[in-house]
């Protein structure tokens, strides 16, 4: 049986993401959902899916004392990313149209009381992705009002987003399919309920009903945070694959890797390293941390700089070091005059050589040397036209 959202009848997908930048908007009618360590940093997003009325004796519903034999969830990313985070089965109620940061569980945020065992990574590729939830939905069968879905936390800031329910393109919507048996119609022992499946747990019979019911399925989790667990039918055991990518500590002066009965283990290397100081060389590893070593040299070889190296600025840093009034030859090294600038303007500094009138041709003998306003005008006749004269004397010696 498939649960897509808007297909053979089935409304039953909520979809949304919670961001800790915008802590009190719902974003559940959005055409995607996201998960993300730093969107804008350093602000989180973590993702939220559920399938709603999954269990039941209607039509297109896995029917109570079913054997879930396995559970897909069909996922279209847009792009994909370089570390996984973890998919977990929330704890806690939640709707797509009031679900926020500061709105979910009790503390803004999902804590983590409020998610259970990691289900599995998020996916990294980007296009159609496959996630295996078989356990979910077989715990969600012997306990319907259990299933809140599944939260998406990030576990890097190279985030992932979703194509939601509410995309215009139906088949690239959320799509959970789920393989079941029918359930028994009679039985008088447990013998009669055995599947002969060991992934699925163990089928019993209720002898009130003499009808097989599915017991919880084995529980693969190792408690480790860098191993894959998964249930290996052909085996009959758990499966606790490691991966030394999860255990990165972002250290370059540790070795990362994942013991299947340890979970991460960082063993201190030796070598050169970068200790993000622009001002120091010759970095090394010690003692699993890295060690800035000799200072940069600075030195531009031109005598009329004064050389340093300021982290905060990048690195090396060269002033001038010469008087007022001259600059730094960078070819001699030596302080050289520089071009000066000078401003006159009358009655500032003690400069008083300003110079200026007008002549007008309607009072051809008026003198104009005293008004402030110097007015022009060329529009004829020609007794209204005036022009301006303008000199600035004493700009010129050794004063």
């Amino acid at each position: 049986v498939t649960f897509q959202q808007d297909v053979g009848g089935y409304t039953g997908t909520q979809d949304t993401y919670l961001s800790q930048d915008q802590p009190d908007t719902p974003m559940g009618s959005n055409w995607y959902w996201r998960w993300d360590q730093e969107n804008p940093a350093p602000s989180q997003e973590v993702g939220l899916l559920k399938f709603a009325d999954l269990f039941g004796d209607g039509a297109g519903q896995v029917p109570p004392g079913a054997t879930i034999v396995s559970a897909t969830l069909t996922l279209v990313t847009e792009d994909g990313s370089d570390v996984p985070g973890t998919v977990s089965e929330v704890l806690v109620p939640w709707d797509e149209a009031t679900a926020t940061w500061n709105g979910f569980g009790g503390d803004p945020g999902v804590q983590a009381d409020e998610y259970g065992d990691p289900v599995g990574p998020t996916p990294i590729a980007a296009g159609t992705v496959n996630l295996d939830v078989t356990r979910s939905l077989q715990a969600w069968l012997a306990d319907p009002a259990a299933n809140e879905g599944w939260v998406f936390r990030p576990g890097s800031s190279d985030g992932v987003s979703v194509l939601s329910s509410e995309h215009g393109t139906i088949e690239d919507r959320p799509r959970l399919t789920v393989v079941y048996a029918p359930p028994s119609t009679a039985c008088t022992g447990d013998a009669d309920c055995d599947d002969g499946r060991f992934c699925n747990g163990t089928e019993v019979c209720n002898e009130g009903v003499l009808m097989c019911q599915p017991t919880p399925p084995p529980d693969c989790n190792d408690g480790l945070d860098c191993t894959a667990d998964s249930c290996d039918e052909a085996n009959d055991q758990c499966v606790h694959a490691p991966d030394g990518v999860l255990c990165d500590d972002g250290n370059p002066c540790t070795d990362d890797s994942c013991s299947a009965t340890l979970g991460c283990e960082h063993t201190e290397r030796s070598g050169p390293c970068e200790d993000g100081d622009p001002c120091t060389t010759g970095d090394t590893c010690t003692g699993g941390s890295c060690v800035g070593g000799p200072p940069a040299s600075c030195d531009d070889g031109i005598a009329c700089t004064a050389d340093a190296c300021d982290p905060a600025q990048g690195g090396c840093i060269h002033e001038e070091t010469c008087p007022q009034g001259q600059v730094c030859s960078h070819g001699n090294g030596t302080c050289e005059i520089g071009p000066a600038v000078l401003t006159f303007r009358q009655g500032e500094d003690g400069y008083a050589g300003t110079v200026d009138t007008f002549l007008d041709a309607g009072a051809p003998d008026a003198d104009h040397s005293k008004a402030t306003t110097l007015s022009v005008a060329g529009t004829p006749p020609a007794a209204d036209v005036r022009q301006v004269l303008l000199r600035f004397d004493d700009v010129f010696g050794s004063g």
